[in-house]
């Protein structure tokens, strides 16, 4: 409740900060640096999930020259790079990661959900 809410308010603020942090410190340990997804055909998709991302504070930025990675190209102007070292950590990995097994076999909520192929998008 809102009583509920105000009354553990500084106890819920620390708890928010800490997630953040702890964020933080996991991707600086993670040997992924940085996601980077793109169309070189409909860059329309590749836009929509930037701009899905960048709704929920993600830092996202267009590539500004044609790279490539593991064999894939990324044109400018029709890519994007998510750097993993901010605070929406675990919700890149999340959004991005492609997970087949599950330790809980109760939990299937987004378990099939990897949002750049649900926009059909190299990433």
């Amino acid at each position: 409740s809102l009583e509920g809410a105000n009354a553990m308010r500084e106890e819920l603020l620390n708890y928010q900060r800490d997630f953040y942090k702890g964020a933080v410190s996991e991707a600086a340990k993670d040997p992924v640096k940085a996601i980077v997804f793109g169309s070189n055909k409909d860059k329309a998709r590749a836009f929509h999930l930037a701009e899905m991302a960048a709704r929920q504070d993600i830092q996202i930025y267009p590539t500004t020259s044609t790279q490539s990675f593991n064999g894939r190209t990324y044109e400018a102007g029709a890519s994007y790079i998510i750097p993993l070292n901010q605070p929406q950590y675990r919700l890149i990995k999340s959004m991005f990661e492609k997970r087949t097994t599950f330790e809980d076999s109760l939990f299937y909520d987004i378990s099939s959900w990897t949002f750049p192929l649900a926009f059909n998008l190299e990433y």
